[in-house]
């Protein structure tokens, strides 16, 4: 046949091998990079976009913007006015409380020394009406004869007269 036959060496023949893998490696790596890269421009162009619709909304909403920011600035006033009359009625509150305070510190000390005394005038009334229920109606009989009493007897009359409920008084003085 008288053909010529060439013998490749392997080592050729694996560096063409190599050269392949290599090429493939690099083919998907450049496909990532390009599609990344489109998406990438892809999202800027939707990003520019928002930001032009975005710019055009506050160039809108600039004069709405000044007239708030300007009402700000006069309710920062007021409240600043207030605050500074909420200060003074503040402090008069507090003048006002203190006063009250020891107003109320008075009040309780009057009230436990009256209740103090009442404690002790109590026994002493249920002495005194023990003794006024122990008179005996005779008694009263033989002060009646008496023309003119005595101004201890008078006082005492009144006292009794007192302490009757308005139904109980008598009918003739």
């Amino acid at each position: 046949m008288r053909r010529i036959n060439y013998v490749t060496p392997t080592s050729y023949l694996e560096l063409l091998s190599m050269y392949k893998k290599i090429l493939k490696t690099q083919r998907v790596k450049v496909e990532k990079g390009r599609s990344r890269l489109a998406r990438g421009l892809e999202v800027l162009k939707t990003a520019a976009v928002e930001v032009d619709k975005l710019q055009r909304k506050l160039e809108a909403d600039a004069p709405i913007l000044a007239k708030t920011q300007i009402e700000v600035e006069s309710t920062k006033k007021i409240i600043a006015e207030k605050t500074v009359k909420a200060e003074a009625v503040k402090s008069v509150v507090v003048v006002e409380e203190e006063e009250a305070s020891k107003q109320a510190a008075e009040v309780k000390e009057i009230k436990d020394n009256a209740d103090m005394e009442l404690n002790t005038a109590l026994p002493e009334l249920a002495i005194a009406v023990k003794k006024v229920e122990s008179i005996e109606v005779s008694a009263f009989y033989s002060l009646k004869t008496i023309k003119k009493p005595a101004p201890s007897v008078v006082a005492v009359f009144k006292i009794c007269a007192m302490f009757l409920l308005p139904n109980d008084k008598p009918k003739k003085p």
